[in-house]
C-alpha cells in the first residue's frame, strides 16, 4: 500500500557517520584545555580507559599532569562511548600531526553538528535545509571533484581537462550537423537554436566542415572522374552554401562556378569544353 511522501520523511532518519572516540576527543581537545595549550599537545590514543597525550616537552608534560583531574571531567562531558579514567603524557614530534588534526577537527565538527538530534515537529523544508547541509559537508571532505567524471580536481576546479576536451568536442560535432544539414544558417540562426553557442565555437565547425568537404572535392577533382552519381554534387552544393551563406533558391550556376572552380564544376555538371582544357 502506498504512504504519503511526508509519512516516510517523518519515520526516516539519515545514517549517523561512525567516528572513533580518539577522533571526537581530538575535534574537542581545544575546547578541553583551550587554544594555547592545545598547540602544544595532541591526543594520541586510546588504550583501555586511558588516554595517552603527546606533548611538545617534558614541561608541559608536568603542567597537564597538575591539570588531570580537571580534563578528565571535561572529557567525561563528551559523551564517548569508553570510559577514560587516567592520562598518560609523552613527549613526541606534534606538528605535522597538529597540522593534520587541525583539518581532521573540523570535518569532525561539522558531522557532530549535523549529528544533533532533529527538533520535534521539523517541517519538511527543515528536513531538506539539514540535509543539504550534510551533503555540503559530505562534499567538502570528498573535496572538488570533476562535474563529468568525478575524478579529484585542485581547489575550485569544476571540469577536469579531458572532460573540458570532450565537451569542446561534442559541441563541435553538434555545430557542424547542424551545418550538413542546412549550410546556409548564419551565425544569429545557429545561436538561436538553444544549445547557447558561442560565435566562436560556430567559426570553427565552420571552418572544419569546410576544410573537409574541400579536401573530398580536391581528390575528386584529381582523379578526373565522376561516376558515383548524386552524393559528390551534394558535397559539392552543400560546400558552395556554406562557403557562400546563401540559402539554396538564390543559388546560381555562376555562383557555383566561382567557387567550385571552372574544372571542377565542368567535372560535375558536365561542361564537355571545360573538362576538357
Amino acid at each position: 500500500m502506498l504512504t504519503r511522501l511526508s509519512q516516510q520523511l517523518d519515520i526516516w532518519k539519515p545514517a549517523k557517520a561512525v567516528l572513533a572516540p580518539l577522533d571526537v576527543v581530538r575535534a574537542a581537545w581545544v575546547n578541553v584545555v583551550g587554544p594555547e595549550v592545545a598547540q602544544h599537545s595532541l591526543p594520541a590514543e586510546i588504550h583501555g580507559e586511558t588516554l595517552t597525550i603527546f606533548t611538545r616537552s617534558g614541561t608541559w608534560n608536568q603542567q597537564l599532569g597538575f591539570l588531570e583531574e580537571t580534563l578528565l571531567k571535561k572529557l567525561s562531558e563528551l559523551a564517548l562511548p569508553v570510559s577514560i579514567t587516567s592520562l598518560r603524557f609523552r613527549v613526541g614530534k606534534i606538528t605535522q600531526q597538529l597540522q593534520r588534526q587541525q583539518r581532521r577537527a573540523k570535518s569532525v565538527q561539522q558531522v557532530l553538528r549535523l549529528q544533533s538530534p532533529a527538533p520535534p515537529n521539523e517541517s519538511l523544508e527543515d528536513l531538506l535545509v539539514r540535509l543539504r547541509a550534510r551533503a555540503q559537508v559530505l562534499r567538502e571532505k570528498r573535496g572538488a571533484r570533476c562535474s563529468r567524471c568525478q575524478v579529484a580536481l585542485p581547489p575550485r576546479g569544476r571540469i577536469c581537462a579531458p572532460c573540458a576536451h570532450a565537451l569542446s568536442q561534442e559541441r563541435l560535432y553538434q555545430i557542424m550537423r547542424l551545418l550538413r544539414e542546412a549550410p546556409w544558417l548564419s551565425d544569429e540562426e545557429l545561436q538561436q537554436s538553444g544549445n547557447r553557442l558561442q560565435a566562436e565555437e560556430i567559426a570553427t565547425a565552420r571552418a572544419a566542415l569546410l576544410s573537409r568537404w574541400r579536401r573530398e572535392l580536391d581528390v575528386l577533382e584529381r582523379k578526373r572522374t565522376f561516376r558515383r552519381g548524386e552524393p559528390e554534387r551534394a558535397t559539392a552544393v552543400a560546400y558552395v552554401l556554406l562557403a557562400t551563406g546563401l540559402p539554396p533558391d538564390r543559388l546560381t550556376r555562376a555562383i557555383t562556378r566561382y567557387t567550385l572552380g571552372p574544372r571542377l564544376d565542368a567535372l560535375l555538371y558536365g561542361e564537355t569544353a571545360l573538362a576538357s582544357e
